[in-house]
């Protein structure tokens, strides 16, 4: 069961969007049921630690805030139930820019992320961060790592995804994207955008965030 959930309020800076809290434990758990399909010890963490995560929602925000996108077109077919969470909850979350500061604005503005439970999250957590990215079509995301361990499970659209020195390989809806520390990773969408939930365990600090010298 997720986190005891209060009766709906305003969040604190959301602008007077309506927050249920409520809706964010549904989204926490049906998150953790897709992440428990990933065989790795990132998605056990994750699939475990997100339906007991309770649900005290802080009014938060950190980094560059930005306009949440627009998700009114977005269709998974591989997880229905989920995409139609977060569109619920879409117009309280705190959508920012990407990168703890790192990335140019002309690549940050494309990309817009949210950390739902993490340190800077809506929700408080110490040792994890979890949330939902979204990126423009046609726009590449550069090379990038940070000491974190980091999962992703695609839910909408796909994209060219480098990682390390291998060749960029097309990932689409359904698909996991599993980051082990340090690896060095890219995305480049191409006709649409991408929308993807996100999970950080290990060493979970933004000062790990590193972008490639090349950027």
């Amino acid at each position: 069961m997720a986190g005891k959930a209060n009766s709906a309020m305003t969040h604190p800076g959301s602008d007077g969007a309506k927050v249920n809290p409520a809706g964010f434990g549904d989204l926490l758990a049906s998150s953790a049921k897709m992440f428990a399909m990933h065989e790795s010890g990132i998605a056990r963490r994750l699939a475990m630690a997100l339906p007991r995560t309770p649900i005290r929602l802080t009014g938060r925000r950190s980094g560059h805030p930005c306009p949440a996108p627009d998700l009114s077109h977005v269709a998974a077919l591989s997880a229905p139930r989920l995409i139609a969470e977060i569109k619920a909850c879409n117009d309280a979350l705190h959508w920012r820019r990407p990168g703890y500061g790192a990335l140019p604005a002309h690549i940050s503005g494309q990309i817009k992320v949210v950390e739902i439970v993490g340190p800077n999250g809506m929700i408080p957590h110490d040792s994890l961060r979890f949330g939902v990215l979204w990126q423009n079509a046609g726009h590449f995301y550069p090379q990038h790592n940070h000491a974190a361990e980091e999962l992703y499970l695609i839910l909408s659209g796909h994209a060219e995804w480098g990682q390390d020195d291998q060749a960029a390989a097309r990932r689409s809806e359904g698909e996991f994207v599993h980051h082990p520390p340090w690896m060095r990773h890219s995305i480049r969408t191409s006709d649409s955008p991408l929308v993807a939930i996100w999970g950080w365990t290990g060493d979970i600090a933004s000062d790990g965030y590193r972008l490639s010298p090349s950027t």
